[in-house]
């Protein structure tokens, strides 16, 4: 569960850096939630 909720943060990070690219950044952040 920990680990799920950072992953979440970083591509949640991820997402509000690069706006353009958040599909991207949540496929690489959660490979095995697809």
């Amino acid at each position: 569960m920990l680990r799920l909720a950072f992953d979440f943060i970083i591509a949640w990070r991820e997402i509000r850096a690069r706006p353009n690219a958040y599909k991207g950044a949540a496929i690489f952040t959660f490979p095995r939630l697809w």
